[in-house]
């Protein structure tokens, strides 16, 4: 409302004039705006100490994606100067390994349309050392037009690396338990962590040193070197090392527990050892070292060093803590590997005792092949046999006891012994044979599960025949004189050993002419992990037809080195040619 004086023409004041104007909406709108500002004010202060209470940089970007404001507080994490970081050079902070999926992920962002961006990536620190970051950025928009971009950037490097750390130590952890053999065991470590964990990792086994014992220099062979692609190879030296007393890898072992070196490089005297090691380090920039030994049954036996280089982050006492989890778990594999192979050496010298050389025997060549299960497998328990009986007849036989372990081979052993014991003490039949073992063993409790073939080659009469009995094991194979291979199939596939000693068993007989091939065999000839159209009988015909041709001896090798079985069990072959 406005007043003002109404005069006439000649000066006399007539009156007063009143003006009203109604500016209600006006006045709405004004403390609209206010309370909008106050509010968008009050929000901005809580956003701010969200974020301080959280130790994230705050920063602000116009609706290019272009700094054109300061951000100290991210600047002190990345020790840009203002200068280096406005415009676009904040992206020149994050780590080059990144900064070309930064750069593409935040164009993208501020073309598209206006949404949340999030992105995790390296940032290069003040302190020289990457960390990472995880950058979270929204539009600020008027009208859905977008006119800035308020972001934060949060350290999460301890949650990445925690999360790593757990990565290596699983991966690991499978490398080393798939391994049988200790030193396989510490290879496939060290090729687990590198270069994920670490730039180099090499393993030294030391001569056994109880923990807290020794001084002096620490004597041992370096076993196996992981280097990181890209980087100068390794110096090994001699596989004989002496490192002195104050060495990382002599304190490790004396203490035996992870020791952390996080100079950059130490002073040359402590590598005067090893002066190659030390020209390697400063040339590729080794910045930490962690060391931690491999005990078994309380004495250290390897060291494992692992070194971070360049611009990979140093090493702390998370990190050190890790390694001595790998040691750890190494120790307890080294241990069972040890007592697995120490296993497997007295089954496989059990079976070398036991599978002893063929008999000669008139009017036949006889010969036999054993080998032995992958290294990644125990030893079975798989047999062949052939011996005289007191009439003259061979007797032959082949045999697979279920399992593969030391007891296997023990009862492979025992098994062996009474069937010959049984067969050489009768004129019974194989059928006869077969079962009487079957009633012993299964009353004694030898067996539970064994399959064999067992029969007898008779020349007596100028006319050779071959009578056996089955077990549930794979048929033999006659080959006659022209080289054409054939099952013997077609007769009864008597229970195997050990299900059930009433069974009745039967035997079955084969003219074998001059010239003729049998082949008993064990099921690692011909089995497979997969055989979908039960190729193995064709493919074993195939193979036999092959080297039908060949010398006895040849024959055998061709069959358990062309053999198409793929499962690395044992494989026993014996092979009885009549002369022509």
């Amino acid at each position: 409302m406005s007043y003002y004086p109404v005069q006439a023409p000649g000066g006399a004041r007539l009156g007063v004039g009143v003006v009203l104007v109604d500016v209600t909406a006006a006045e709405r709108t004004r403390r609209e705006l206010a309370e909008l500002a106050a509010e968008r004010a009050h929000t901005l202060v809580r956003y701010q100490s969200l974020v301080e209470a959280t130790s994230a940089a705050v920063w602000i970007r116009d609706a290019a994606g272009r700094a054109v404001e300061d951000a100290p507080e991210l600047r002190a994490i990345t020790g840009q100067s203002r200068a280096e970081y406005l415009g676009e050079g904040f992206l020149d902070a994050v780590h080059p390994a990144d900064r070309a999926g930064v750069a593409a992920a935040w164009h993208a962002a501020v073309a598209g349309e206006p949404a949340v961006f999030t992105h995790v990536q390296r940032l290069c620190t003040a302190s020289g050392d990457p960390r990472w970051y995880r950058t979270r950025a929204v539009p600020v928009t008027a009208a859905g037009v977008v006119r800035e971009w308020v972001g934060t950037e949060s350290d999460i490097d301890d949650e990445v690396r925690a999360r790593h750390r757990l990565d290596v130590l699983a991966r690991a952890t499978v490398a080393v338990n798939a391994a049988l053999d200790p030193e396989a065991e510490l290879t496939a470590l060290a090729e687990a962590v590198v270069p994920e964990f670490a730039d180099l990792c090499r393993v030294y086994l030391v001569d056994p040193t109880p923990v807290g014992e020794g001084r002096g220099p620490l004597v041992g062979r370096r076993s196996v070197t992981r280097v990181r692609p890209g980087l100068p190879p390794s110096p090994s030296g001699a596989d004989r090392f002496v490192f002195a007393a104050d060495h990382l890898v002599t304190r490790s072992v004396r203490i035996g527990a992870p020791v952390l070196d996080g100079d950059p490089v130490p002073p040359r005297e402590q590598w005067r050892s090893t002066p190659e090691m030390y020209r390697w380090a400063t040339t590729v920039g080794v910045n930490s070292m962690l060391v931690a030994p491999v005990l078994s049954r309380g004495l250290v036996i390897a060291a494992l060093l692992f070194v971070s280089c360049a611009d990979r982050p140093r090493y702390n006492p998370a990190d050190e803590a890790l390694v001595g989890e790998l040691a750890a778990r190494a120790s307890t594999a080294v241990e069972h590997a040890r007592d697995y192979q120490q296993s497997r050496r007295v089954s496989l010298a059990l079976q070398s005792a036991m599978l002893t050389e063929p008999p000669r025997h008139p009017g036949l060549r006889i010969e036999a092949r054993y080998v032995a299960a992958v290294e990644g497998l125990e030893v079975g328990g798989d047999w062949y046999d052939a011996f005289t009986l007191p009439d003259g007849d061979l007797a032959v036989c082949v045999g697979d006891v279920a399992g593969h372990d030391l007891p296997a081979a023990t009862v492979m052993g025992q098994l062996r012994s009474m069937l010959r014991a049984l067969a050489y003490d009768s004129d019974g039949t194989p059928s006869a044979v077969l079962a009487r073992l079957d009633r012993v063993a299964s009353r004694l409790g030898v067996t539970r599960f064994t399959t064999l073939v067992h029969g007898r080659i008779s020349t007596a009469g100028g006319r050779a025949t071959f009578r056996w009995a089955n077990a549930g094991h794979p048929v033999p194979l006659l080959i006659g004189a022209d080289g054409e291979p054939r099952l013997l199939t077609g007769g009864e596939m008597g229970v195997v050993i050990g299900i059930g000693p009433d069974a009745d068993r039967r035997d079955e007989e084969v003219v074998l002419e001059p010239g003729a091939t049998l082949l008993l065999y064990t099921d690692g000839l011909v089995e497979r992990r997969q055989d979908p159209h039960d190729r193995a009988a064709f493919d074993l015909l195939e193979l036999v037809r092959v080297g039908a041709g060949l010398d006895l001896d040849l024959f055998c090798d061709h069959l358990v080195r062309s053999s198409p079985a793929d499962t690395g069990d044992d494989m026993v072959v014996l092979a009885v040619r009549l002369r022509s």
